[in-house]
């Protein structure tokens, strides 16, 4: 966990410490620092490259600058409703870019790249000695594609490619005269070279190469396929059937012809203008497969093909069978280089860190370790005597859909927070006009006086109040609404005489309309985001009578924001130096706090807050020691102040 701060950043590992910007200690012993976490994902450390040789490029940069030469980007964590990492997403900035020239001085350099490994390297295969016709290309050596001679495809590139990854390709072309078209097939070839490229390299996966076979047939099979390649198979016109092409894969290496583009040599002799294909948006993740081709027997000559990938946001994706196991097989991973620094991330399943040592796989959740191959506990649960009708081993209830496990010691019904969290948010303005009026108890003086909700018809038609000093909330909503927090105008209303009724602190004055006056009050619900409902009643000519607010019993959390985190782990934490306060368990991560926070605002028991300040109390028993309260003694229950605006003012073991 990092805050950052004007005097440099605040770092929290095993202890804290307040460094300055020079003095950033290592992760690990005696290692370098690999990132740095915060709320919504990490600052991981990179070395920003800007190479360039005229021939090949490589530019990464991020958004702030760190000791020795370092950079800091940003990689941001996308959670579901379980807090399942999803996708990670980043602000770096990364571009890299090659070009096959076919000279033989730089036979090293492209062989590797735009070549088959072994002695079917399309670059030195088709390599040939530049036309004497192709004057305005100054180069030695160019590739020779020709059917006929038993070499269809020259250099070509498969690359991993993430959904938004955009892909340029160009490439220039010589041939001479009017050509013969044949019907010879085309897709085999293509086919059979992309197999070689999976096969060879390092940008597919262990399961793709196992799996060549299955994808050879698929491919070969596919008359989509087949007529995006060689378009042109059984045209008359007497241009060659010779591309530029840019295919893209998913993960399993099916064709995507969204986003896959070619482009056909239609310009004989000396001069053609190059094939461009530009900005090219890789629709999913997966592959994209560049190369250069000839499928007639007449020669055509192609020279100088370069490559750009500029890389987009994402990192990888994820996704989970029911009990948190990770789908493989449609799950993907950007590929990096060692500039790029930590790009793996163990934090998935409920947010919690995978254990993979050895192929382990286990999650940490603290108390226990969780297996998402068989979905159980692999440890008895310490608190399995509190629940005797489900088994010792069992994740989340037993229902993985509805419920995670935030500790290892209990699960939550996430999903019915997230539903009512959803309701909460989308609630519209609601005008209700009650059909009675509202009735004081006589000689209340009032320094509490709450409105209650007495009844509510299915449609919402009338309201009927009372203002009795106390909550009295029928039976038929008391499950829906009940009453929060009143506001700071409700404790000043005092009876004065009759029907009269007066604010000591603002001067308003309030009438009790009488049943002849058929004046009924006006009653407004107004959602307040992540503080629940607020109404206020209008009395006699539209005069403010009296505020409160009151909430749903499943209400949105309250807003922690990052100042008031960062003053809960100074003052809360388990290793503070402040005395006389509740402090939290050792182990308790940032995570399990904002988790507990957020089920206590929820679920918990409301009161006002103490010595007449502002806000509201929540109080939650967890059933489990959770810290020490200020005399030092073990706790299970976790007090929340809230402030007026909905946002925590601060929380701790109580």
């Amino acid at each position: 966990m990092v805050i950052k701060r004007a005097g440099g950043f605040f770092f929290v590992y095993e202890g804290t410490a307040t460094l300055s910007g020079s003095s950033i200690p290592p992760l690990g012993g005696g290692g370098a620092l690999s990132y740095i976490n915060f709320e919504e994902g990490r600052i991981r450390v990179i070395q920003p490259v800007l190479l360039s040789n005229g021939y090949d490029a490589l530019v990464i940069d991020g958004n702030m600058d760190l000791p020795e030469g370092k950079k800091g980007v940003y990689d941001y964590y996308i959670r579901d409703y379980q807090e399942n990492v999803r996708m990670i997403l980043t602000e770096e900035s990364h571009f890299s870019m090659g070009k096959c020239t076919m000279e033989t001085s730089r036979a090293s350099n492209e062989e590797p790249v735009f070549g088959q490994t072994g002695g079917g390297n399309e670059v030195a295969t088709t390599r040939f000695s530049t036309p004497s016709g192709w004057q305005s290309n100054s180069s030695g050596s160019v590739s020779k594609l020709s059917k006929a001679i038993g070499k269809p495809i020259g250099p070509n590139g498969l690359l991993k490619v993430m959904a938004g990854d955009e892909i340029n390709a160009t490439t220039q072309y010589y041939y001479t005269g009017t050509v013969s078209n044949n019907n010879n097939s085309f897709v085999s070839d293509v086919v059979n070279n992309l197999i070689s490229a999976i096969t060879g390299s390092n940008a597919a996966t262990s399961a793709a190469k196992g799996s060549t076979a299955g994808i050879g047939a698929n491919l070969n099979g596919s008359v989509p396929f087949a007529n995006f390649t060689d378009p042109n198979k059984n045209s008359n016109d007497n241009y060659p059937r010779a591309y530029l092409s840019v295919l893209f894969f998913d993960e399993r290496f099916n064709f995507i012809e969204e986003g896959s583009a070619i482009a056909r040599t239609m310009q004989a002799g000396d001069g053609a203008a190059p094939l461009v294909l530009a900005n090219l948006k890789a629709p999913k993740n997966g592959y994209a497969y560049i190369y250069v081709s000839n499928e007639n027997d007449d020669p055509v000559y192609f020279d100088n093909l370069q490559v750009s990938h500029n890389k987009g946001r994402i990192i990888e994706e994820n996704h989970y069978y029911a009990f948190g196991l990770k789908i493989a097989g449609i799950s993907s991973k950007k590929l990096g280089d060692s500039f790029e620094g930590m790009l793996d991330n163990k934090n998935l399943y409920n947010d919690k860190e995978l254990i993979d040592d050895a192929d382990l796989d286990w999650y940490d959740y603290g108390f226990r370790n969780y297996d998402a191959q068989i979905g159980r506990f692999p440890q008895l649960d310490p608190l399995t005597d509190d629940y005797p009708e489900l088994t010792p081993f069992q994740y989340g209830g037993n229902d993985p859909i509805a419920n995670i496990d935030l500790d290892g010691l209990e699960g939550v019904n996430i999903l019915g927070e997230a539903f009512q969290g959803a309701k909460n948010a989308v609630q519209p303005l609601v005008t209700v006009v009650g059909h009675a009026a509202p009735k004081v108890a006589q000689g209340a003086s009032t320094a509490s006086k709450i409105l209650s909700i007495a009844s509510m018809t299915a449609n919402a038609a009338k309201l009927y109040t009372t203002l009795d000093g106390q909550k009295s909330l029928s039976s038929d909503i008391e499950n829906r609404l009940y009453v929060n927090q009143v506001k700071e105008i409700n404790k000043h209303w005092v009876h004065v005489e009759a029907n009269k009724y007066e604010n000591t602190v603002t001067g308003q004055t309030w009438y009790k309309p009488t049943a002849a006056e058929a004046v009924y009050p006006e009653i407004i619900l107004v959602p307040l985001p992540k503080v629940g409902w607020a109404f206020k009643v209008l009395g006699r000519g539209g005069e403010a009578g009296v505020e409160a607010s009151v909430r749903l019993l499943e209400a949105p959390a309250a807003r922690l924001t990052q100042d008031r985190f960062e003053h809960i782990l100074e003052r809360h934490w388990y290793n503070t130096i402040a005395r006389n306060v509740g402090k939290f368990s050792r182990g308790t991560t940032a995570r399990n706090l904002k988790q507990m926070i957020n089920t206590a605002t929820r679920r918990g028991t409301f009161k006002p807050n103490t010595f007449n300040r502002p806000g509201t109390i929540a109080e939650y028993d967890f059933g489990r020691a959770i810290g020490t309260n200020t005399k030092g003694q073990a706790t299970s229950t976790l007090k929340v102040v809230i402030n007026p605006n909905g946002t925590v003012n601060t929380a701790y073991p109580y």
